[in-house]
């Protein structure tokens, strides 16, 4: 099985360098094209989130673990400065355990917060991205959309998202830890994305009234703060803002900072060094870590809510479990029915061999059958039929089941070899590329995310 995964987590790697490999929107399509461009690379799809990038690959039929590695080496280096698959914490996945590790993020069962939703609409996202790059093939297809049907059925079969907290949460329940009354405090919230509503609504429901949306989409902001009676700015007026705000959540998606050190200072000497409390839940951060270390700032980033974030998994375990063998369940259903892969070509051969006897025989007996009536010639083609699905039909599922076993080699050679199957041109050999049908995906619809790329100094 061709398929792996190279990827960096919050795990293993600090944010710090999730943050040099994360790819901004903008540079996925020209990431992924650059990926296929490598002969050791057949198809490709790239999840980057604030808490990982994961490259997943289908391999070219003679690339093996070292090739594909290399071949990431060079894509990371050329397009982002840096290779992706020589940083520590790095993974290289393979086979099945890249296909489980799939269906354990698509599910929310690798996630810093067990059964956050938001995840499951960024893998539709990143597979959305791929498919527009035209880098998805028809393997890639059935591996992304069974991790969707799976992490479905973990959210419908479980109670894995019951009450699921996302970071946002977890930013909002860090705050009322800091502050006595968190409903009396006046919170500036930066960008109007998806992560920048979920954190309004916890806002809300803890009872949050003073609060501001800067967006550099003003119509964007004011759409956010509109549902809940708040204020909407841009972002050029985030430095007055600062002056009055006890809370800055900070979710712009953009792939430079927003909120510089400077403007932080500055708002702190007019304010009277009253404290000031920051969360970045964004990726690449929305806020200059330098501002962490003003005296009264107390900045926390998507790394620092791991602490809570890692209770939300205690008091899952029992969940999780239960979605473990959904998961498990749908990866050993999956690597099964891709077993038979290797023997569809010479089934498809096989079946291709029969119907041209079939067609043979029926030219040499037109003297016979002409002389038929339409329903004997009828009955004809049905029985003829019959007879080449029943015959097909033992071959078949024998190398299908040796295909599962994994001994079907010597048997697919022998059936090859007695029925001439190579002189047809169906079997493409090494270097052949499997077709299934019933390949077309519905598209997720497009969402509206904005993209913030100024700067507050």
């Amino acid at each position: 099985m061709r398929f792996a995964c190279i990827g960096i987590n919050y795990k293993e790697t600090s944010v710090e360098s999730r943050e040099r490999f994360a790819v901004a929107r903008d540079d996925m399509q020209s990431f992924l094209q650059a990926l296929c461009g490598e002969s050791a690379i057949q198809e490709a799809f790239v999840l980057s989130t604030c808490n990982r990038t994961e490259i997943y690959v289908v391999a070219a039929q003679a690339a093996g673990q070292a090739e594909i590695r290399d071949a990431v080496h060079r894509v990371s280096t050329e397009e982002r400065g840096n290779s992706l698959a020589h940083v520590p914490g790095a993974y290289l996945l393979w086979g099945t355990e890249a296909i489980l590790h799939l269906f354990m993020v698509a599910s929310s069962l690798d996630s810093m917060v067990v059964g956050e939703p938001q995840i499951l609409g960024q893998v539709k996202d990143a597979w959305r991205e791929a498919q527009e790059a035209d880098v998805a093939g028809a393997f890639m297809h059935r591996v992304v959309n069974r991790a969707l049907k799976t992490a479905k059925r973990v959210r419908t079969e479980t109670e894995i998202a019951s009450g699921a907290v996302s970071v946002s949460f977890v930013a909002v329940q860090l705050a009322r830890r800091i502050f006595a009354d968190i409903a009396g405090c006046s919170v500036l919230v930066l960008g109007a994305g998806e992560m920048a509503e979920l954190t309004a609504l916890h806002l809300h429901e803890n009872g949050v009234s003073s609060v501001s949306v800067a967006n550099r989409n003003l119509p964007r902001a004011r759409e956010l703060a509109d549902r809940y009676g708040w204020k909407a700015e841009t972002l050029e007026k985030v430095p007055e803002l600062l002056v009055d705000a006890d809370i800055v959540v900070a979710s712009t998606g953009s792939p430079r900072p927003v909120l510089g050190a400077g403007a932080v200072k500055a708002a702190l000497a007019s304010r009277h060094y009253r404290p000031l409390f920051l969360v970045d839940i964004a990726l690449p951060r929305d806020i200059e870590a330098a501002a962490g270390d003003l005296d009264g700032v107390y900045l926390y980033n998507v790394d620092d809510l791991e602490e809570m974030a890692s209770q939300n998994r205690v008091e899952r375990q029992q969940e999780m479990e239960a979605a473990l063998q959904v998961v498990h369940g749908e990866v050993e259903s999956f690597t099964r029915w891709l077993s038979t892969f290797s023997v569809t070509p010479t089934i498809a051969a096989l079946r291709k061999k029969l119907m041209d006897i079939r067609a043979d025989e029926t030219t040499r007996s037109q003297g016979i059958l002409k002389t038929l009536t339409p329903e004997q010639l009828n009955g004809v083609e049905r029985m003829t039929m019959s007879m080449v699905n029943k015959i097909l039909h033992g071959p078949a599922s024998a190398m299908k089941n040796g295909a599962e076993s994994g001994g079907a080699e010597e048997m697919v050679s022998a059936i090859e070899e007695a029925f001439e199957l190579r002189e047809l041109g169906v079997i493409e050999g090494e270097s052949g590329v499997l077709e299934f049908p019933g390949n077309s995906v519905q598209k997720t619809g497009e969402d509206d995310e904005e993209t913030e790329s100024s700067s507050i100094q």
